[in-house]
């Protein structure tokens, strides 16, 4: 009998999938983002297409990496990852603020969007505190 696969001690909780596959929560939640952002795309105009919308989709594209690199760098490294990380979070939510400001998608999308970045952005931040506690004050 074969052991039962070992999860890697670089990777937060999560569960390992095949050898090429990196399951993590904040991942999978980033998926049905992308997924969402990617439907957008064909009720827009090509313009905002081509404008705000490609910032928007090259910027989700570099969170996906930034996510994906610190799911598979070593603990040293993982913290100034997932801080880029979160800066570029903080990045996409206020474009998509400005895309339903300037009316390009509804209310309905963006509270959908906000929501699920604002859960992104919990689960980065909670990952980079578990690697760095911070000391309790005397």
């Amino acid at each position: 009998l074969k052991p039962p696969p070992v999860a890697s001690p670089n990777l937060p909780t999560g569960r390992v999938g095949g050898p090429d596959t990196i399951s993590l929560p904040i991942v999978h939640k980033f998926d049905v983002l992308f997924k969402n952002l990617y439907c957008l795309s064909k009720q827009m105009t090509k313009s905002d297409k081509l404008g705000i919308y490609a910032t928007v989709e090259k910027l989700s594209v570099s969170i996906y990496e930034l996510l994906i690199a610190a799911a598979l760098s070593p603990v040293p490294e993982k913290s100034v990852i997932l801080k880029n990380t979160r800066i570029k979070i903080e990045v996409l939510k206020r474009l998509i603020r400005l895309m339903f400001e300037l009316k390009i998608i509804t209310s309905s999308k963006y509270f959908s969007l906000q929501t699920d970045l604002q859960e992104i952005s919990k689960m980065a931040t909670g990952w980079q505190n578990f690697l760095n506690p911070k000391e309790p004050k005397l």
